[in-house]
């Protein structure tokens, strides 16, 4: 995900609207891991 919006960003076809959604997509996707892996921590307790 990370390096096809670098890709994106070097071929200049890309806008910062879109970029900044997709980095905001990518920040959401990362927050529902970490509370995923919280809540199966604290099962495991």
């Amino acid at each position: 995900m990370i390096l096809i919006m670098i890709d994106s960003q070097l071929d200049g076809n890309v806008t910062a609207k879109e970029l900044s959604e997709s980095f905001k997509e990518l920040v959401e996707e990362f927050e529902r891991i970490e509370k995923a892996n919280k809540n199966s921590n604290s099962k495991d307790k």
